[in-house]
C-alpha cells in the first residue's frame, strides 16, 4: 500500500480460534518516527533550583539556575515490528544539551521588556563555599522588582533543548528534529534599599586641676 509493504499474520488464540492480521513493515527510518513520538512522550518537565531561591530573589543579584542531575539525563524509546525475517528495530535517544530561562515580564511597569538567559548543559550548582562573587554561566540578573505584578511575582519559564538521535537494527540511523520541554515558575523579586546612618563622634576635654 503505497510505500508500505504489509505482511499477513495468523493469530491463534488459546481457545483455538484463528484470525487474520495484516501488520506493516515500515522502513527503519519510519520505526524512528515513531519511536520518537514514544521518546518525547517520556520526556521530564524541567524543574530547576535556583541560589537565591526562587522566592527570596534580589534586584542586580544574578540567581544561579541548574538542572537536578535525576532527570539531566538521556531518555530512550524503541519502536519495533516483526517480519517473516525477524524482529526490526529502531531505538531513538533524546538528550538533553542546553537550557533557557525567560522573564515574561522583567522590565518597564508595564512589562515592556523580556529579558533571556541560556547555557550550555544544566549550570552549575551553587555552594556556600563558592562566596557571593562567584558567576554562573546559568544565571540571570533580575533588573525590577516584582511587587507591582499580581501575586507579587514575575512568572519565567524554564526550558531544555533536547537532541534526538537514532539507530536501528539495520545499520541505518540519524538525527531527528530537537525537541524543547517547557516549565513555568514564579519569582519573587525584592528589592533591597540601602540606608546611612551617620555617627558623631563627640569628644569630651576635661581638666583636672
Amino acid at each position: 500500500v503505497g510505500s508500505i509493504r504489509y505482511d499477513l499474520y495468523q493469530r491463534h488464540s488459546p481457545g483455538g480460534q484463528m484470525t487474520l492480521v495484516w501488520i506493516p513493515r515500515p522502513s527503519s527510518a519510519q520505526l524512528a518516527q515513531n519511536a520518537a513520538v514514544l521518546v518525547r512522550g517520556r520526556l521530564p518537565q524541567p524543574s530547576v533550583m535556583t541560589a537565591p531561591p526562587t522566592d527570596n530573589v534580589v534586584v542586580n543579584v544574578g540567581m544561579w539556575i541548574w538542572a537536578d542531575t535525576n532527570w539531566w539525563r538521556p531518555v530512550t524509546a524503541m519502536a519495533w515490528v516483526p517480519t517473516v525475517f525477524g524482529s526490526a528495530w529502531a531505538r531513538t535517544t533524546a538528550t538533553p544539551v542546553r537550557l533557557r530561562f525567560i522573564s515574561q515580564d522583567d522590565g518597564t511597569a508595564n512589562g515592556g521588556l523580556v529579558g533571556a538567559m541560556e547555557c550550555d548543559g544544566p549550570g552549575f550548582e551553587w555552594s556556600v563555599a563558592l562566596g557571593d562573587e562567584a558567576s554562573s554561566p546559568c544565571m540571570y540578573t533580575y533588573q525590577h522588582s516584582s511587587i507591582s505584578r499580581d501575586g507579587g511575582v514575575f512568572v519565567g519559564v524554564v526550558s531544555v533543548d533536547w537532541e534526538i538521535s537514532w539507530t536501528s537494527n539495520s545499520g541505518a540511523g540519524g538525527i531527528l528534529p530537537s525537541y524543547t520541554t517547557s516549565s513555568f515558575v514564579a519569582v519573587n523579586v525584592d528589592e533591597l534599599q540601602a540606608s546611612f546612618v551617620i555617627t558623631h563622634l563627640v569628644i569630651f576635654r576635661f581638666n583636672f586641676h
